[in-house]
């Protein structure tokens, strides 16, 4: 499987909070099987609940790992297992 990271957005939700994003997508052997959203606050969720050693799991990781002011850094990178 592989995972992509397609876009990053940032989205205001409240004055004081924001909602960020990432839009992303995961591929098989036949082509695209999945095409989604996790928001950050997700993300951190994820990479501490799922089993690691998959594309899935890495890419949250990245997600959740990444320095505040670079997500869109993350745009483009790719996650194999």
């Amino acid at each position: 499987m592989k995972a992509v990271i397609e876009s990053y957005c940032c989205v205001p939700d409240l004055p004081d909070n924001r909602v960020e994003a990432f839009h992303y997508c995961l591929y098989g052997d036949c082509g695209m099987l999945h095409r989604g959203t996790v928001t950050i606050r997700t993300a951190n969720v994820l990479a501490t609940e799922i089993r690691s050693g998959t594309a899935f799991s890495a890419m949250m990781r990245a997600i959740s790992e990444a320095n505040l002011r670079n997500h869109d850094s993350l745009v483009g990178a790719t996650f194999f297992d």
